[in-house]
């Protein structure tokens, strides 16, 4: 019957989203939520071998494939500021290296590179010469890229690099900036689970230990307030979304089923609070189908 029920739910936000043209006028919001729903399915079904139920896995692939070109198509466009820049190739990144069992295609990944590289090294010269005024979730995204861009260099070429030297800086200054060790003061949740988010990348994905003790501390009272905070407006669920992406990596497995279920829940909630056809109503879709993908996958390995 639950099972049953999981892919009622999943179906039903399969046939909404398959009323969103992949055409020029998608916003960027849209293009990365789009994004995460095509490989979120597209991942359930090419694992989980569950093409009767959901669709043929080369639908998945054209999608993606469509969004890849319509991104890439976004940055093609030099007039573009670097504040839009810099999400994009994060998403193109997304669509290139995150569908599983899909062999990456060498040529757009080096483009992926040079662009995120030129990107990078654009936005750190317009801000030493004060042309660009750094606000969090520029800061944000900025670091997000860096760790994208370097995660498979060898240690000491990373850590030569310039950008690398901004992102250990903001690092530091944020844990500097901690009261009690476990909190920031003035800095909403929103940005708050953004720092969260790049300390636990430095963690993951460069295999740096350094902050392990205030990323615990910090997790723990913003777990207190994040999923019960008013959820009136995209920001509320933006930051659920961080928090969700934090902790995937840290509940034990007893507790991520229950953990999926209650974030699937509260996003899936969200589609109903903004206007139908939203780009904020499918942002909440995506990430809610993202959960409810990895959480059918895990039932489907625990009937094997």
């Amino acid at each position: 019957m639950k099972e049953n029920l999981k892919t009622d739910k999943l179906s039903y936000i399969l046939k909404q989203i398959q009323d969103w043209p992949l055409t020029t006028g998608l916003s960027d919001m849209e293009l990365a939520s789009l994004t995460r729903i095509y490989i979120a399915f597209h991942n359930m079904v090419v694992v989980g071998d569950l093409e009767k139920e959901f669709g043929n896995r080369e639908f998945y692939c054209q999608r993606i494939e469509g969004l890849y070109a319509l991104c890439n198509e976004r940055l093609n466009d030099l007039q573009s500021s670097l504040e839009k820049r810099i999400p994009l190739i994060y998403t193109l990144y997304q669509l290139l290296l995150n569908p599983t069992l899909c062999t990456v295609d060498r040529e757009k990944q080096q483009r992926c590179d040079t662009l995120a590289y030129e990107t990078v090294m654009d936005y750190l010269q317009e801000v030493s010469v004060g042309r660009l005024a750094e606000r969090p979730k520029m800061e944000f995204e900025m670091c997000r890229l860096i760790a994208e861009l370097c995660c498979n260099l060898d240690e000491e070429e990373r850590e030569e690099e310039e950008m690398m030297f901004y992102f250990r800086k903001k690092l530091t200054t944020w844990v500097d900036s901690l009261v009690n060790g476990n909190h920031w003061s003035g800095v909403s949740n929103l940005a708050a689970m953004q720092r969260l988010f790049i300390l636990c990348r430095n963690s993951d994905m460069f295999l740096d230990t350094t902050y392990d003790s205030e990323i615990r501390r910090v997790r723990e009272y913003y777990s207190k307030q994040v999923l019960f905070t008013d959820k009136n407006d995209i920001s509320a669920y933006q930051t659920i979304a961080l928090f969700y992406e934090i902790n995937l990596g840290v509940c034990a497995v007893q507790e991520a089923p229950v953990f999926i279920q209650r974030f699937a829940g509260l996003m899936q909630q969200g589609g109903y609070t903004f206007p139908p056809k939203s780009e904020e109503q499918l942002f909440c879709l995506a990430w809610a189908a993202e959960g409810m993908c990895r959480q059918h996958l895990t039932c489907c390995y625990n009937l094997l």
